[in-house]
């Protein structure tokens, strides 16, 4: 075999490495559709050099020199594509199959002619410069700007320019007289070595840009709650170390309000338990919506809340759970009627965390006490939020 049929074998196995490697994230994160598409770009790019080496090793080159190309076309459009789809971006698919259609079209129509004249060969590559500028253009995009986005963006832009390149050089190497002749050229060599080189180090930017978001994926499913959307526990105590830094850093309060869904165990009892799970999912919804800027919320587990609220008063803070109380029981008018009690503590500079959600338990407690449907504001004593935790819990 020579050198450049070497190439073209070495090719097909990284581009099987690249497939393998995708279809392996996808696999283990079914939610990675992302995944999924590259591992079919490399799939079908992969069928470029094994037609190359069809063309060389058979009786059809002329049509697997077209299918290759084809296949070869395909994977770069289909990349531009899942580009622009990984990172939020909308994709030009019309555009993108235009020139998938048209790129073929020309290969078909320039199919026997002058090999190694310039207008033929970049007649030749640029369809694959134009669909690699969109897909530079479409990480470009990425918002926020990273360093690994940037990176994408500017290697896609070499790979694109490299096809004119490639034009120039065949004329001046020589690409063979015919396409079975290619393999056995100086210019596959260095075609082979250089385009394979770079789609390697676009294939390891994808690889890592794919798993970081499966991570982040994976952590974040790992830190919310699945029926509110909002964050469970852990993921309110992973959002608060920051906050509280700030709120330290600034001499500033936060305000820890609980919420607990009135007589909630008689709702299932009455409705089931897929109607208790919507009210859940509404209640959410509503903290959702009175958020104020810098707010977190999280559901704590079964039918207790939590919203931590930084620089603002006790007295703001229980204004704030009171337009919250406010709307849950207008919200229950419209469907299952319910009612939230809730609980408000501060959290002075340099205070741990713990302390105040156990004054603000005892405040939500003292509330239920009271009779359900209302908001409390703790005790500042740490004596009288221990005898407000001895009140009965019940409801």
């Amino acid at each position: 075999m020579e050198a450049g049929g070497y190439g073209l074998a070495a090719n097909v196995g990284v581009a099987l490495l690249f497939a393998l490697s995708f279809a392996a994230i996808a696999i283990t994160d079914p939610g990675q559709r992302h995944a999924r598409r590259f591992a079919a770009a490399y799939l079908i790019g992969m069928l470029t050099p094994i037609c190359e080496l069809l063309v060389r090793y058979t009786d059809l080159p002329g049509f697997f020199s077209i299918v290759g190309y084809a296949a070869f076309l395909a994977s770069m459009v289909f990349t531009a594509h899942s580009v622009a789809t990984f990172h939020g971006e909308r994709s030009p698919r019309r555009l993108l199959i235009g020139l998938f259609v048209g790129g073929v079209a020309i290969r078909i129509m320039i199919h026997g002619g002058q090999r190694d004249w310039l207008p033929y060969e970049l007649a030749y590559q640029m369809p694959f410069a134009l669909a690699l500028f969109a897909a530079a253009w479409a990480a470009s995009r990425s918002r926020p700007r990273r360093l690994l986005t940037t990176a994408l963006a500017i290697d896609f832009a070499l790979v694109a320019l490299h096809f004119p390149i490639k034009a120039v050089a065949s004329t001046w190497l020589g690409s063979g007289t015919t396409a079975r002749d290619y393999a056995a050229s100086n210019y596959a060599v260095l075609s082979q070595a250089a385009t394979g080189l770079l789609l390697t180090s676009v294939g390891l930017i994808l690889l890592l840009l794919v798993h970081e978001a499966s991570v982040l994926r994976s952590r974040s499913e790992a830190n919310s709650d699945p029926l509110t959307g909002l964050d469970n526990r852990r993921g309110l105590f992973a959002r608060l170390a920051p906050i509280l830094a700030d709120a330290d850093r600034d001499g500033m309060p936060v305000q820890a309000i609980l919420f607990d869904l009135d007589a909630f165990k008689a709702i299932n009892d009455r409705f089931g338990h897929a109607e208790g799970d919507r009210v859940i999912a509404g209640f959410g919804a509503i903290l959702r919506a009175h958020l104020p800027p810098g707010a977190v919320a999280a559901r704590m587990g079964g039918e207790e809340f939590a919203v931590m609220v930084p620089g603002i008063t006790l007295d703001s803070g229980w204004r704030l759970a009171e337009r919250i109380r406010h709307a849950a029981e207008r919200a229950g008018g419209a469907g299952i009627a319910f009612t939230v009690s809730g609980g408000v503590a501060t959290r002075a500079p340099g205070m741990a965390i713990e302390p105040v959600l156990a004054r603000a338990d005892a405040a939500l407690y003292g509330a239920k006490a009271q009779g359900r449907n209302r908001v409390v504001r703790a005790s500042t004593e740490p004596e009288r939020a221990a005898a407000i935790m001895t009140l009965d819990r019940a409801g």
